[in-house]
């Protein structure tokens, strides 16, 4: 049991860190992107401006000028945010003070890009792996707690759904700690 619980685990992060970077990877003529679309909701402190970032609203950053290109069309990254303002909030999907906006489907040029990208990236691997656990806990306890109850005179049984219940636990306790993931790569960042 431990090992197909191990195998599973590192199915899972194995799965949750490949597919970002080959989604990520090169395009069209071998090119990288040097933009993302945001697929998550957080929230960032870039030079003293609070930005939001919802997954309701189409929002790709990248480098000004750069290339990108998303589902397979190209897009041309205007300068909107390039260095945002200092006090200002800005949101997703909301007019700005100044009657700039951040459309449902802007395509915004910011300096910190690549970090951005990354934290959301993170944001959602993580995401990922703590439904998948969560998941995987339920089923265990479930399973054990069956198991225990049917155990009648078989104390090896009761051992079993013991240490099954164990590594549930555990395994809560990996899910709760990839939720904070994303908060400490934000922390060492300076996000």
């Amino acid at each position: 049991m431990k090992k197909i619980f191990l195998i599973a685990v590192l199915f899972v992060l194995t799965i949750g860190i490949v597919s970002p970077m080959a989604s990520q990877a090169a395009v069209g003529d071998n090119q990288p992107n040097e933009c993302c679309m945001i697929g998550s909701d957080f929230s960032l402190n870039i030079n003293g401006a609070k930005i939001y970032f919802g997954n309701k609203t189409k929002c790709i950053i990248g480098e000004k000028s750069g290339f990108c290109k998303i589902d397979g069309t190209p897009e041309t990254i205007q300068s909107v945010y390039s260095t945002p303002d200092a006090g200002k909030v800005y949101e997703c999907g909301t007019t700005v003070t100044g009657g700039t906006t951040f459309t449902a489907s802007s395509i915004v040029a910011l300096e910190a890009w690549g970090m951005i990208c990354l934290v959301n990236t993170i944001n959602i691997v993580t995401n990922w792996v703590f439904y998948l656990l969560m998941i995987a806990v339920v089923i265990m306890f479930i399973i054990a707690g069956v198991l225990y109850l049917t155990a009648g005179a078989k104390p090896d049984n009761a051992k079993k759904a013991k240490s099954m219940m164990l590594y549930a636990i555990l395994g809560l306790v990996v899910a709760l700690v990839a939720k904070l993931i994303p908060s400490v790569v934000r922390l060492i960042v300076g996000m």
